[in-house]
């Protein structure tokens, strides 16, 4: 051995051999993270879609970026809708009977 490069070569073979299973390891591993990254990135933009059509229903006057007021709102308007439901039910009622 007395080329400095002759020396290399053992060695990059033992790199190559060891090394190519880490490097797929690695990739393979790095593939998995960037799909689960990608999936919620997805279900977030559904859920915020979701969002904007729920929200697409209020009115001009509740504010959107307001929690309290959005979450007030759509309770108010599940009561009347319950009510509505228990009006025409008892409307049904009286008239058969």
């Amino acid at each position: 051995m007395s080329n400095p490069i002759e020396a290399l070569i053992p060695l990059v073979a033992i790199l190559a051999v060891f090394g190519s299973p880490v490097a797929i390891v690695w990739l393979g591993l790095r593939h998995r993270q960037q799909m689960a990254r990608l999936k919620v990135e997805q279900l977030e933009a559904e859920r915020r879609l979701a969002e904007a059509k729920q929200l697409g229903a209020l009115p001009e006057y509740i504010d959107r970026d307001d929690p309290v007021a959005v979450r007030a709102y759509q309770e108010a308007q599940a009561e009347l809708a319950r009510t509505a439901g228990r009006a025409a039910a008892l409307t049904a009622a009286r008239a058969r009977g």
